[in-house]
């Protein structure tokens, strides 16, 4: 099935032997790859916030998770549109992870507020883990926010933020 085409991979469908032996998962990105190439029109291209990918008979393929760079980009500036970027900044927990994938194999991503020491409140955003066999989880700290506001009014401030941030990563 090796650089089959999509009309191939279609009349294979049709007649139903790629699905009973399972090699849809196996053909599909690859004929989808081919299929794009030849400029069919049954693959359509797609990006969500965290990643692109291609869509072929209703199922997506080919997925390539964006960099966390470009994740960052995108939540910092909805968060600017929507009025809550955090007054004393949001920015990537380390700079250096700019250019790595962005973590689509996570558990979840969690958002949340963090009380601040002496002035203001922090959100913190992060991917979450579970290593196989372990019963406790772990978390890939991606990009952290700061606000000044501080007491009742600060903590809310930045519970919204957290729920803005997670409902776009969800």
């Amino acid at each position: 099935m090796a650089g089959c085409s999509v009309s191939e991979l279609a009349e294979r469908l049709v007649n139903g032997d790629c699905v009973q032996s399972g090699l849809i998962e196996k053909c599909l990105p690859e004929a989808a790859k081919v299929a794009r190439q030849d400029g069919s029109p049954l693959v359509t291209c797609h990006e969500s916030l965290t990643s692109r990918y291609e869509v072929v008979f209703g199922l997506c393929v080919n997925i390539t998770p964006k960099t966390i760079g470009e994740v960052y980009r995108a939540v910092y500036a909805k968060l600017k549109q929507q009025r809550f970027l955090p007054d004393e900044g949001f920015r990537l927990w380390d700079r250096k992870d700019e250019d790595a994938p962005f973590p689509l194999n996570a558990h979840w991503i969690a958002a949340y507020a963090v009380t601040g020491g002496s002035e203001g409140h922090w959100v913190h955003v992060g991917a979450v883990f579970q290593p196989e066999g372990m019963e406790t989880e772990t978390i890939r700290h991606l990009f952290f926010g700061k606000t000044l506001k501080e007491g009742q009014d600060g903590m809310e401030f930045m519970y919204r933020v957290s729920a803005i941030i997670a409902n776009m990563l969800a």
